[in-house]
């Protein structure tokens, strides 16, 4: 009811009331979610970018030796002298091991073996056999398992 000029005047409404409230309804994103945590890492990682950005060139002298520590260079010629040098080295050692034959036999690993460690008096003669004897057995063990599979 309400007074429209002193009368008063009921009005009826039929109907459906239709109330809107703003707002905002929530779901669950998964890409803004991979965002959120995309830029927390590299806010995680400012202070360390800062402080190596003042490790390695704001300390003077300091700096320079960081920066040699952290950065170093990679010759691919020397690596590769190295790795030939190492080859032939390698192959050296076993032309030596080998006898006259082009053969590895356990005598000679044994005489060879004796050979090396004749100057340490805590392995007699007996542990220099045994240990060439292990040697020889396991090698041959490793090869046999080579083409076993």
């Amino acid at each position: 009811m309400h007074y429209v000029d002193g009368k008063t005047m009921e009005t009826v409404f039929h109907g459906v009331e239709i109330n809107i409230r703003v707002g905002f309804l929530r779901t669950f994103d998964v890409l803004k979610c991979i965002d959120i945590l995309t830029e927390l890492y590299v806010l995680w990682k400012i202070p360390a970018f800062c402080c190596g950005f003042v490790l390695m060139y704001c300390l003077g002298h300091m700096s320079g030796v960081y920066r040699s520590i952290i950065r170093k260079e990679w010759n691919v010629v020397q690596h590769m002298v190295f790795a030939v040098m190492n080859t032939i080295i390698n192959s050296q050692t076993f032309d030596s091991l080998a006898g006259p034959d082009g053969e590895i036999t356990e005598l000679l690993l044994r005489k060879k073996l004796a050979h090396s460690v004749k100057g340490y008096k805590q392995l007699e003669d007996f542990e220099v056999q045994v240990l060439a004897n292990f040697c020889w057995r396991s090698a041959l063990s490793i090869e046999d398992n080579r083409y076993a599979h």
